[in-house]
Formats: structure tokens, C-alpha cells, sequence
């Protein structure tokens, strides 16, 4: 669905919009509408979900910045 090395750029492009924090499944719900995917099926989310939060995990700190913890987590981008 997005070419390899792109997944995180796709990532913060959804995030920049956001009035808030965003939580790793509202990112990627995010990253499928503006990838003109409406309705986006449970395995689509879900086959995305691993990626983009490893990719979050592995920028956090650099790029975004992780807010709260466990399932609660949220993501935003360092200004």
C-alpha cells in the first residue's frame, strides 16, 4: 500500500493536521483516508498498525514524542 521507507513520512504527514495528540490507530486511520481509503477494512488497519508503530516507537524523542503510556499512547510531533 505505500512504497517501503515512506510509511513514516505518511505517518507525520497525518499527524501534522492533528489538533491534538493522536493515538498509533488514528494515525493510521489518518494515513488510509488521504490514501483515498474510505472504509478501511479491520485487516487493512491492522496490517498497517505494527508498522507505523514501530516506526513512532523508533523516532520517539527525534521527530515525535510519545504521550502517556500504554494503550492510552498517543503521538505528536516535536515543534
Amino acid at each position: 500500500m505505500f512504497k517501503r521507507g515512506t510509511l513514516f513520512r505518511h505517518a507525520l504527514d497525518a499527524l501534522r493536521p492533528a489538533a491534538g495528540p493522536l493515538t498509533t490507530r488514528e494515525v493510521v486511520l489518518a494515513m488510509l483516508k488521504a490514501d483515498g481509503v474510505a472504509e478501511p477494512s479491520a485487516k487493512q488497519v491492522s496490517d498497517l498498525y505494527g508498522g507505523v508503530q514501530s516506526s513512532l516507537r523508533s523516532r520517539n524523542g527525534k521527530s515525535v514524542a510519545r504521550v502517556g503510556e500504554g494503550t492510552r499512547m498517543r503521538w505528536k510531533i516535536i515543534p
